[in-house]
């Protein structure tokens, strides 16, 4: 049994991440076709990933009242159909003659349905756990379901856009969404039905006198598909008065906003933002995304062994506080993360160098060539030797027999010579120019810009800070040029 139990935990760990890889694909598509190359802005596509998260969270009420009628087994299969479903008319609305308008339409229509087919995953995800699972293990079991979610995220980046690269992008929402629904009947066939078992019902009063009888599975326990209630339906009512329900739920929506902001634009910051390639933006949201799956999987262990120590109540609230409080703390720290450039003004130069030679600034001498060469070389002033007098280079050549000819490779010589010194004078006059060079870090800055959230230029050497960013990007440095001589010529009259 306790094999069977986590057993059924790695399904749903399978299924998370199948159906999170298929929530996210339509941002992979969207970072690098919908938005570059179809004609949807940036803004209608934010619309159709929004659409898709208010369907998808009106629906998680009907979506958990569902699991608790029909079971988690029939309404997560439910999941799996319907979503696949929808993924593959997401490719399949490609291959239909549009214009962008029509295509942002059927985009918010069909990522809407796909919302509602998504809603049952986490509250069916949740009761499986409850009742497959010990309560020192629950939380365990719930952290790698959601680090099975993000897994699924993080594999989308890198495989999604492998997909389109070797198929095409219809086809690789089809692919996608097919092994889904193949996967939703997979859980089905697993999940049947094979034994019952009686537990209390939940009645308006709670008694635990009054039964209900339900269907268990081989693999998830209390999974029902068929179930036979002795009491009224319970009511929500007692729900919606405890405050703990609502702080949760706000810590929720909380945590949501930031994460959806990673999962649906962190590809297109990486990209369009930082102009980071498409392949190394695929791989860099891979690596961000498996981080934070292993943190789910860590933070539930955690969880399950601070309730050990500290009691349920005490661990829950020290995991969540940590959690949270560590998760603002390094938010902060990125938004306030500095970059650094390095910018250098140089008078404009002429590249070229052209080398021309005075045969006045030249003497030439000419000798017998030394060596085994003959007679003939020995005996005549064949070498030849050039002295360049305003620089001092010398070249001397003996290879050949003929004078001309010595004197002439000595002149190609002479002339690279003179050339590479003249580059080199050109380097010393720019490095004069340019001073000594800083390195490129904390320590080393003139100027700090700050756009978010105060607009604020300050420069390190005076002081001096302007609220205008944008006179500044504009060309505006005449304050901070005049605050810099008034320094200069301050530390000039001490000295």
């Amino acid at each position: 049994m306790y094999a069977n139990r986590w057993r059924s935990i790695a399904l749903l760990m399978g299924y998370a991440a199948l159906g999170h890889f298929n929530r996210v694909g339509i941002t992979v598509a969207g970072d690098e076709l919908f938005i570059p190359k179809l004609g949807i802005t940036e803004t209608e596509m934010g619309w159709v990933y929004t659409n898709f998260l208010i369907v998808y969270t009106i629906g998680m009420m009907p979506g958990g009242w569902l699991i608790d009628r029909l079971g988690s087994a029939r309404v997560l299969t439910g999941f799996g159909l319907g979503m696949g479903t929808f993924v593959v008319l997401t490719g399949a609305l490609g291959w239909l003659p549009m214009i962008p308008a029509t295509l942002f339409i059927g985009l918010l229509v069909i990522r809407g349905l796909a919302g509602v087919c998504n809603a049952p995953l986490h509250p069916g995800a949740a009761h499986v756990v409850s009742d497959v699972m010990p309560e020192q293990r629950r939380a365990t079991a719930n952290g790698m379901v959601t680090a099975g979610a993000l897994v699924g995220i993080a594999c989308c980046y890198p495989a999604f856009g492998w997909l389109m690269d070797r198929l095409t992008w219809q086809w690789a929402f089809v692919v996608s969404g097919s092994a889904l629904i193949g996967y939703g009947v997979l859980w089905r066939l697993f999940t049947s039905p094979s034994r019952s078992q009686v537990i209390p019902s939940i009645g308006k009063t709670l008694s635990l006198k009054k039964t209900t009888t339900i269907t268990e599975t081989t693999d998830i326990a209390a999974t029902p598909s068929t179930q036979t209630e002795t009491d009224d339906a319970p009511s929500a009512r007692p729900l919606l008065r405890q405050s703990n329900l609502w702080l949760i739920t706000l810590s929720y929506a909380a945590y949501g906003y930031f994460q959806y902001l990673f999962f649906y634009w962190m590809g297109y910051y990486f990209k369009d933002v930082l102009d980071v390639p498409d392949v190394d933006a695929r791989w860099a949201s891979f690596w961000i995304m498996l981080a934070m799956g292993a943190g789910m999987a860590i933070g539930g262990r955690c969880t399950d062994i601070a309730c050990g120590w500290l009691g349920t109540n005490s661990g829950r609230r020290a995991i969540v506080m940590t959690g949270m409080g560590l998760g603002a703390v390094f938010g902060l720290i990125g938004v306030n993360v500095e970059s650094f450039a390095s910018v250098s003004v140089f008078p404009e130069l002429d590249d070229a160098i052209e080398v021309e030679i005075d045969e006045n600034d030249l003497r030439v001498d000419t000798y017998r060539a030394g060596g085994a060469g003959g007679q003939h070389v020995n005996k005549t002033d064949s070498a030849v030797r050039l002295t360049h007098l305003p620089s001092g280079i010398v070249v001397q050549c003996q290879n050949e027999r003929s004078q001309h000819k010595n004197r002439a490779s000595a002149m190609k010589v002479m002339r690279a010579r003179l050339y590479e010194h003249e580059r080199r004078k050109r380097d010393e006059e720019l490095a004069a120019l340019r001073g000594a060079k800083l390195k490129i870090g904390f320590g080393s800055q003139i100027r700090s810009y700050t756009l978010h959230p105060q607009q604020r230029v300050k420069d390190h050497r005076t002081n001096l800070e302007m609220g205008n960013v944008d006179a500044v990007f504009q060309g505006d440095l005449d304050r901070f040029i005049r605050a810099t001589l008034v320094q200069r010529a301050g530390e000039g009259s001490e000295a």
